[in-house]
Formats: structure tokens, sequence, C-alpha cells
């Protein structure tokens, strides 16, 4: 839940815009009590707000925007009787805490968005992992049936690979899932979304993509694994099952059991050969 009420990553200019009445109003308050309560500590809410929402630089400067609109507050309410040295003490220390405050709380933004980042990145090939594959899929499935566009999933299995079971040859396999999520990840677009789902099995998702021009890329990538694998004469085999939708898929769920059964009719097929089924739609030539 967001404290502010930002459902979603909120413009810069709302943001500089709730800054600026929060400060506007904590200053008039402020103002008006003359000091007779310490209003400093509501000073911290713009000043987190802009290092959370904005950078680090933001919420600096208004840390020292802040500190200054107390020392105007305090200069606004004086009898003349203010030690003007001893205000302006206060002000800085007032500033450096709230600088502080900009800092670790912008630090702690970027460190929660690594976080998150890497929690949907899989450690050993540097491909999405499944958790990010079907968050994405979610949001894929809905567009698909939303505007009518085709989908294209497809599953990349590495069969052989559950034969490496020594300490050197889990090396190895290592070294094949590397490789071949390098030679996937190089060979599709920015738009679709490459993930490793398990042990031995990639998946890619297609966005408004028909059964023609998936079936050029995963033709492709198909060459390019057997290619690889031959190469360095690796003992497995790759394997690729697809499924297009027109028809949309009622929901995440269903896109990922058609795809599980087109999986395993790809087991059938020979080296470099794609299991490439459609559902819905124009029927192939």
């Amino acid at each position: 839940m967001d404290v502010i009420g930002f459902s979603k990553r909120p413009s810069d200019a709302k943001v500089l815009g709730v800054v600026a009445v929060l400060l506007l109003v904590i200053a008039f308050f402020d103002y008006r009590i003359g000091g007779e309560i310490e209003m400093g500590i509501f000073y911290l809410a713009p000043v987190a707000i802009a290092a959370r929402y904005l950078d680090r630089t933001s919420g600096i400067v208004v840390a020292i925007v802040s500190a200054g609109t107390w020392i105007a507050a305090r200069l606004l309410t004086d009898t003349g009787d203010a030690d003007l040295l001893l205000l302006a003490w206060d002000g800085f220390v007032r500033a450096v805490y709230l600088v502080i405050v900009a800092v670790l709380v912008a630090d702690l933004q970027v460190a929660l968005q690594r976080g998150r980042a890497l929690s949907r990145v899989d450690a050993l090939t540097g491909a999405s992992n499944a958790t990010a594959f079907w968050e994405r899929g979610r949001i894929e499935v809905a567009r698909s049936r939303r505007h009518g566009q085709p989908l294209t999933i497809a599953y990349m299995e590495i069969e052989g690979l559950d034969a490496f079971t020594s300490n050197t040859e889990k090396d190895q396999a290592d070294r094949i899932l590397r490789t071949i999520a390098e030679t996937i990840g190089g060979n599709v677009r920015q738009s679709d979304l490459f993930a490793r789902m398990g042990p031995d099995v990639f998946a890619l998702l297609l966005p408004l993509t028909g059964r023609v021009a998936a079936a050029v890329v995963l033709l492709r990538l198909s060459e390019h694994m057997v290619e690889v694998v031959r190469k360095e004469k690796w003992p497995v085999e790759p394997r690729v099952g697809a499924v297009t939708f027109y028809d949309s898929p009622d929901s995440v769920e269903e896109l990922k059991r058609v795809a599980d059964d087109v999986m395993r009719a790809a087991k059938q097929r020979g080296e470099g050969e794609v299991e490439h089924q459609v559902v819905g739609g124009p029927m192939p030539a």
C-alpha cells in the first residue's frame, strides 16, 4: 500500500506538486504556531517523498529548502530578541539531518528496486525467471483478449542435460545452459520475454506475433541452438514446442497447460524440428 495514494509510479510533476503543497502547509502552521510547538519533524514528509519518488538529488534539494523554510518561519515570528547566529546553526543542523534522511531514503529505494529486479532474474543465465514470465504472461493474455491480437508462447527443452550428475559434469551443464541462453537471448526482440523455467527448460513469450512471424523466429532459434550444440559436441538435443493463440486463452493457466501439451509433442520431433500448433485463427497453408 502506498501511504500517499499513488497506485503506480507517479509523474515527476505530481510528486513535485505534492511536495510543494506539503511544504506550504507545514510552513503555514509553523508560522502561525510561532515556534511554540516544534514542527521540525513534519518537514521529513516532503523530503522523504521527493527522495522516494524522484531521486537522491531531488531529496537533498527539498531537504535544504525545508531547512530554509523553517528558518524563514522563525524569522517571521521573531520579536527582535532572536540570536541570529544560533538560528543559523539550528538551521544548518536541521539541513544536515534532513539531507541524511533524503540520502537514506533514496538509497533504500534503489536497493529495493534492485532487489525486486534480481528476484525476477535467473542467477545462472541472466534470463528472466518463471515468476517474471508468468507475471508478464498474465499481462499479455489480458492484452491479447482485449485487443484480439495473436500471442505465441514457446518452450525450449535441453534433452540429455539431466544426465550430468557429477560436479565436473554440472559445471559443463551450467556452461551449456549459459551458452544456449545467450544464443536465444541474442536472437529475440526487445519486446519478447525470454525466461528460464526449470533446470533444463526455457520459455519465450512473443506478444502480437502470429503463426508465420513466430515460425520464422522459432526456426531460426532452433537452428542456432543445434549449431551451437554440434559445434561444441555436447551430448544434448534442444527441443522446441510452440503454440500461437489467435483465440486468446481464458487465463495464464490455460496458456501454460496448452504449452505443456505442445512441449510433450515436441519431444517426438527430430533434432532441429519445431512443433508449432495454432489455436483458432487462419488455417496453415
